[in-house]
């Protein structure tokens, strides 16, 4: 999207130097004896080579600041966290909101560790920043995924009214209805317990991420691709890129 945009630019930049420098429309001469027009000329390629340069820097080198990345997950957090407490007293999955809330807690501060060890490491007009900051970005993705997803199971099963076990309402069911509820309450079980497994397994990742990126002898990016922990969370992207909840 970035290089689109640069390409936009440079194409409108190439048209207005035709429109205005070209003997066939305004024909403005840099070489003319004329002091207003070869002023304007000149000032027009000033302009442009200024422009070109800028937006180079802005959509290929400049990298988008710590900050705003924080910024545009914040709100997502606050909601995740806020879906999730009002499930704390769940029949059936209460340990496992408050298990899933701690795993909030602690991405937030990995996520701010992480960042903080990139800006130490790397430069921005470094290609090891873009290649860390957007692991963290897709990391973080997958992790969030997991939360929607495990919220709509909360959801669901508090809807159906599935709980532990209430023996007096089970001898009041046919058997093959108790049948039905437990193996509902199965699938509902194994997908909570997915999400968090999974969202554990991301935590652990980054964990060993931080670690070895404190290795590192250079910032070569070519090493960081290099590294055990790096190719694991590249095949874990992979492998969720196309799920759907």
């Amino acid at each position: 999207m970035r290089q689109l945009k640069l390409i936009g630019l440079l194409i409108a930049v190439i048209v207005v130097n035709i429109i205005v420098l070209s003997p066939g429309f305004l024909g403005v001469d840099l070489t003319s004896d004329s002091p207003l027009e070869k002023s304007a000329a000149l000032t027009l390629l000033i302009l442009s080579g200024i422009l070109v340069i800028y937006a180079s820097y802005r959509f290929v080198f400049k990298q988008p600041d710590n900050k705003i990345l924080l910024r545009e997950t914040e709100a997502v957090e606050q909601d995740a966290q806020q879906a999730l407490v009002q499930y704390r007293q769940h029949k059936l999955f209460s340990m496992e909101v408050q298990h899933a809330l701690d795993q909030l807690h602690r991405m937030k501060q990995k996520k701010l560790a992480l960042l903080d060890l990139l800006s130490q490491r790397f430069q921005p007009s470094e290609l090891s920043y873009s290649r860390f900051l957007g692991v963290i970005s897709a990391v973080e993705q997958l992790f969030n995924n997991n939360i929607k997803g495990l919220i709509s199971k909360l959801r669901g099963s508090e809807l159906s009214g599935l709980s532990a076990g209430d023996q007096r309402m089970q001898r009041m069911l046919s058997p093959r209805v108790t049948q039905q509820k437990q193996q509902l309450r199965k699938e509902y079980t194994d997908y909570v317990l997915g999400y968090i497994s999974s969202n554990e397994e991301i935590l652990i990742k980054l964990d060993q991420l931080m670690l070895e990126t404190t290795r590192l002898g250079t910032t070569d990016y070519r090493e960081l691709d290099d590294m055990p922990c790096m190719q694991e969370i590249d095949q874990l992207i992979k492998q969720t890129k196309y799920y759907k909840q």
